[in-house]
This record gives structure tokens, C-alpha cells and sequence, in this order.
């Protein structure tokens, strides 16, 4: 004679139907976070204080979606107007394409000076030529003392570019 077992809760549901209430622990991981920093978010208001039913704590699924949309980040965040970003096709846009323009020989020197990862001497780098490095200087995208050439931090993101596009 086989025992029949008794169903478990979450069994219960098809798992096309989530369920409204959340222990403490599955509230947590519903978030991605332990259980005690989930604890820190309930006192801190960014998640949701659990309703109550005779004497267990159950939060709602719905609240904590809601509270978690709430949360900083994401694609909210992402599309908010950012004050930095230049919009395309404008005079200001087109001039600071054009300040990203780089030849043959520029972009030759910045990808050296990329993959190097730290300041050579002009002579061991290919495209160290005096109108590249002058250029390159002059729009702020190396440092040239006259005996090593570094890049600045645009310089990197130039040269990161640089080397994505042409990988």
C-alpha cells in the first residue's frame, strides 16, 4: 500500500498562475535579494510592509512589483532626457562628429597607444607622426611632453571606439 502525499503549496498552482502572497524568503528571491536585505528594504520603505494573516507575514506579489518598478535604474532611468547627450543632426552634433574624425594615421597612433595600455615613446609607435600627434593633442585626445605620448581619458574612449568599429 503506497502513502499518498499530500501536495505542497506551490504544486498546487499551474505555473501559469503565480501566487499573490510570498513568504518572506520567496519575497526576497522574487527581487534577487537575500533575505535580509530584503528585511532592510521593508524598513526603509522601498519594498512593501507584509499584510498579515492570523500569524504569518505575507507580502504581496503585485506590491513588491510595483515597489521594485520604483527602484532607481533600469529603462526609466534610461530614457530620461540626458543633459550631456547632444542631439543628432544639430550644428553642435555635426561639430562633434567632426571632432571625432580621425585619419588614417591618427587612428594608427590611438590604437597603439590603446593596446600599449600605458605612455611609449613616439618612435615606437606606429602613426607617431608630428602632424598626427600635434592633431591628436590639439583636440585633447593624447598628452605629448615631447618624449611619451599618453591618452586622455576621450583619448581612451576614442581609441576604444576605434577599435570596436575596425575589430
Amino acid at each position: 500500500m503506497t502513502e499518498e502525499r499530500k501536495p505542497r503549496r506551490q504544486d498546487i498552482l499551474p505555473l501559469s498562475l503565480p501566487p499573490l502572497g510570498l513568504r518572506r524568503e520567496v519575497a526576497a528571491a522574487y527581487i534577487d535579494v537575500s533575505p535580509t536585505k530584503f528585511d532592510q528594504m521593508v524598513a526603509d520603505g522601498r519594498m512593501p510592509k507584509p499584510k498579515v494573516i492570523d500569524t504569518r507575514r505575507v507580502w504581496s506579489r503585485i506590491e513588491i512589483e510595483q515597489a521594485f518598478a520604483r527602484l532607481p535604474g533600469g529603462a526609466e532611468d534610461e530614457q530620461e532626457e540626458d543633459e550631456w547627450e547632444i542631439p543628432p543632426e544639430t550644428p553642435e552634433f555635426r561639430a562633434w562628429r567632426e571632432s571625432r574624425a580621425l585619419t588614417a594615421w591618427e587612428r594608427k597612433l590611438l590604437l597603439s597607444l590603446h593596446r600599449r595600455g600605458a605612455p611609449a615613446a613616439p618612435e615606437s609607435l606606429a602613426g607617431a607622426g608630428p602632424q598626427s600627434r600635434a592633431s591628436l593633442a590639439k583636440r585633447g585626445f593624447i598628452l605629448d611632453d615631447g618624449k611619451t605620448l599618453s591618452l586622455t581619458d576621450s583619448g581612451r574612449e576614442l581609441a576604444a571606439d576605434a577599435a570596436r568599429s575596425w575589430a
